[in-house]
């Protein structure tokens, strides 16, 4: 008795095994993606740590030394490492406009300066 309720029970596993094979095929075959596998969850990168295309912009505000601005209404840019960034950096505590674009990555914006002047 014990015998013949295990092969049920195997023969039942089975065929759920193969149904669940049948409905990815069919789901390939209908131009429809497949359920993730798990390889495919695990490698997947979470949508904030996403690229996003910059967007550029103009930003009026104080430089400090640390190579931050300030801008007029609050919002807070690192300024981007390159030759122009530094330029923008060496006025520190002065008031400049920027127009660059803006990237976040882990909720820190950087800006790329494309331009720059001192405001007086």
């Amino acid at each position: 008795m014990k015998v013949k309720v295990f092969a049920l029970l195997a023969a039942a596993v089975f065929v759920l095994s193969l149904a669940a094979c049948g409905d990815q095929k069919a789901a390939k075959t209908e131009g429809e993606k497949a359920p993730a596998t798990t390889e495919q969850v695990a490698t997947a990168q979470p949508a904030q740590e996403q690229a996003t295309a910059p967007a550029e912009v103009m930003v009026s505000g104080t430089v400090d030394a640390t190579g931050k601005i300030t801008a007029d209404d609050g919002q807070a840019y690192t300024i981007a490492d390159t030759d122009i960034g530094k330029e923008v950096v060496k006025l520190a505590s002065k008031k400049v406009e920027l127009k660059g674009t803006v990237t976040e990555a882990e909720g820190v914006k950087t800006i790329t300066v494309i331009e720059y002047k001192e405001i007086k």
